[in-house]
Formats: structure tokens, C-alpha cells, sequence
């Protein structure tokens, strides 16, 4: 049979031990709850952050997206620009072509004649045709015209028209091809302003 003090000092025991157990459970449930706030902080804290370079990274690929459409929309505004370029010098060889059997075109060919003849100092000279404008020239009798020696070859060129004047040291070509290349630049430029600038 237990004595009276020694039931008291059990019920102390007993009694120290509960409350110590309660602190040390409200110690571990408030350590516990101070980590789920943490952790619950650090998620909302990463989730924040993920969203963010979720943004930033679809914000980048949306440029991205955006500089490659105008790069590819200049590039195709650039070909639809260069073949209607083409298909207008298209149409003027085209031109040419119908020029070159025109009546006025016989003047102009006998102009050009003239004025590579001028250009040069060489005294002998030989103009060299197409087949047609060759017996259009010898037509005319332009051999002897001229101050200086000037015979037609019996050479001939594949050209729309024009003529090619030669001598020992010099060859002027004034083929409409040649000629034509010789201004391309300025031609383009011309065409490129008056199909889009106005």
C-alpha cells in the first residue's frame, strides 16, 4: 500500500509529466505550423517566381515570333517588289523589241551611229549590226557619210538593235542590251519609285 506522500509525490509526477507533454505538443505543433507557413510562403514564393519566368520566357518567344514574322513579311514585301521590278523591264524589252521595227527607230539607229563615231577619235571605223538593221543600213548608204572611214562588217550580233562601233583600239557598244545594263541601276530605281512611291 502506497503511503500518502509518496501518492502525492506520484500525483506531482504525474501531474509535471502532463503539463510537460502539453507544452512540449503545443511547442511541437506551433514548430510545426511555423514550417507549413514557411514552406507554405516558399511555394507561393517559387510559384511566383515560376510564373514570372513563365512570363518572361513567353514574353521573349512572342518576340521572337513577332521579329521573325517581319523579317519574313520584308522579305516577301522585297520579292513581290523585285518581280513586279522584273516584269516591268520585262515589258519595256518587250517595248524594245516592237521599237526596234518601227519607223522611228531607223533614225534613232542612225543617231547612235553618230554619236559613237563623235565619241572617239580613231579615224577607221566598223559598225556591227543585227542581220536586219545591217541591210537597213546598207539600205540608207550610211558607209561614207561620216568625216571619217566608216564600213559596215559583215559581222552581225544577236541584239534587239543598236550597233557596236569598232576600230583597232576601241569598241563602243551601243546595243539596247548594253546599254540598258549600263543604266540597270538607275532603270530599277526609276521603275522601283513609280510602281511604289507614287
Amino acid at each position: 500500500m502506497i503511503s500518502g506522500d509518496l501518492q502525492g509525490i506520484l500525483s506531482e509526477i504525474s501531474r509535471i509529466s502532463d503539463d510537460k507533454i502539453k507544452e512540449m505538443e503545443e511547442e511541437a505543433g506551433s514548430k510545426i505550423d511555423k514550417i507549413l507557413k514557411e514552406a507554405e510562403d516558399k511555394t507561393k514564393y517559387d510559384k511566383g517566381r515560376i510564373i514570372e519566368k513563365g512570363k518572361q520566357a513567353a514574353e521573349q518567344e512572342r518576340q521572337r515570333i513577332l521579329a521573325d514574322a517581319r523579317i519574313r513579311a520584308r522579305r516577301e514585301m522585297a520579292d513581290v517588289k523585285e518581280s513586279l521590278i522584273e516584269e516591268t523591264l520585262k515589258e519595256a524589252r518587250e517595248k524594245l523589241k516592237k521599237f526596234a521595227g518601227a519607223n522611228e527607230y531607223t533614225d534613232l539607229l542612225i543617231n547612235l551611229v553618230k554619236k559613237s563615231v563623235e565619241i572617239t577619235a580613231e579615224e577607221e571605223m566598223e559598225l556591227v549590226f543585227n542581220t536586219k538593221d545591217r541591210k537597213e543600213m546598207l539600205s540608207k548608204g550610211i558607209e561614207g557619210k561620216e568625216e571619217k572611214r566608216i564600213t559596215i562588217s559583215n559581222d552581225t550580233i544577236d541584239c534587239i538593235g543598236g550597233v557596236i562601233v569598232r576600230s583597232k583600239n576601241v569598241i563602243i557598244d551601243n546595243t539596247f542590251e548594253s546599254r540598258s545594263e549600263r543604266f540597270s541601276n538607275e532603270i530599277r530605281t526609276i521603275v522601283a519609285k513609280i510602281l511604289f512611291e507614287g
